[in-house]
């Protein structure tokens, strides 16, 4: 019979796969912990949740979302990345972060229930936001007048096949396929597909219309913030005021480690033995100096190796 954590570890997984816009599952065995503290950090600002589960665990999670596929990207270690936002934030942390450091990869993700492939996954963070999509999707529809009317009355037909088949996730041949009666759709209709379609649906769309009707799809001024100047990059580089507190490992007295973690994050026992599991890892971090080396001086005390970044 399964133990009481293995069940309610697998109930999180679930249900933290379930409710994410996007699940990215990566590979971060050789980085080192200065590193996996970097990516933290970018993950936390960005809203996304980085946790590390057994692989069979995963599995069996996975396996009662009816997401059997996901196996052959479980091997070796497994990082996965839970954002319930903006789901091209996620994308492109992810993405910039194995350019810049070789021991991590993207393995797959989890993207409406279906797995993904890495290249997707880089092909989504390379893609704008849902919003400025949409607006490129109008830019098309918007073009020469004549186009317009073009797409507006005769090939209305076309233009709903595209729709649909974006819309329809299993495939099923349209009525017009089946040589049905003609379907009559609304702008309301219309207007609701859309909104319901994922940034890929969009994305497709967008360049179905552009190859469809020889239009253009404009990307709208202001869709991305200018890039920081290297040398503000560098001035806030200059001066660190902020630092982190890293268990390294925990020696012998892995009990007192434990009860020192619990008494610095106020954590409840399970969630403290598993952050002194998993070291190295981060116990506490954006502190002060003087509080940071305080803190590294208790661990210290207890048994444990620290270091500070």
């Amino acid at each position: 019979m399964p133990k009481p954590e293995k069940i309610a570890a697998v109930e999180e997984i679930r249900e933290k796969l379930d409710s994410a816009k996007i699940a990215i599952l990566t590979e971060f065995q050789g980085l080192n912990v200065a590193e996996m503290t970097e990516l933290r950090k970018l993950f936390r600002e960005a809203d996304v949740e980085y946790k590390v589960y057994k692989n069979t665990l995963t599995r069996l999670a996975a396996h009662q979302l009816g997401l059997t596929e996901v196996d052959e990207y479980l091997v070796g270690t497994t990082g996965l990345a839970f954002s319930k936002g903006d789901l091209i934030t996620s994308t492109k942390i992810v993405k910039d972060f194995s350019a810049k450091h070789q021991y991590f990869r993207i393995k797959a993700g989890i993207l409406d229930k279906k797995i993904i492939t890495s290249d997707d996954v880089i092909a989504l963070a390379n893609t704008p936001s849902r919003e400025v999509l949409l607006a490129m999707l109008m830019s098309a529809m918007q073009g020469p007048v004549v186009q317009l009317m073009f797409v507006l009355q005769s090939p209305i037909r076309d233009f709903i096949g595209v729709l649909k088949n974006l819309a329809d996730q299993n495939g099923d041949e349209s009525d017009s396929e089946k040589g049905g009666t003609e379907m009559a759709v609304t702008k309301e209709e219309i207007i609701e597909t859309i909104g319901s379609m994922s940034v890929l649906d969009v994305l497709a769309m967008v360049k179905d219309m552009e190859e469809k009707f020889g239009v253009s799809a404009a990307m709208p001024m202001g869709a991305f913030a200018p890039a920081q100047s290297e040398g503000a990059q560098e001035a806030e580089e200059e001066e660190q005021t902020e630092f982190s507190v890293i268990l390294m490992s925990t020696g012998q007295k892995k009990i007192q480690v434990i009860k020192e973690v619990r008494s610095i994050t106020s954590l409840a026992l399970k969630d403290a033995k598993a952050l002194v599991d998993e070291a190295p890892s981060t116990v506490k971090e954006g502190i002060g100096k003087e509080e940071a080396e305080e803190l590294k001086a208790k661990l210290e005390a207890a048994g444990a190796t620290v270091e500070l970044k």
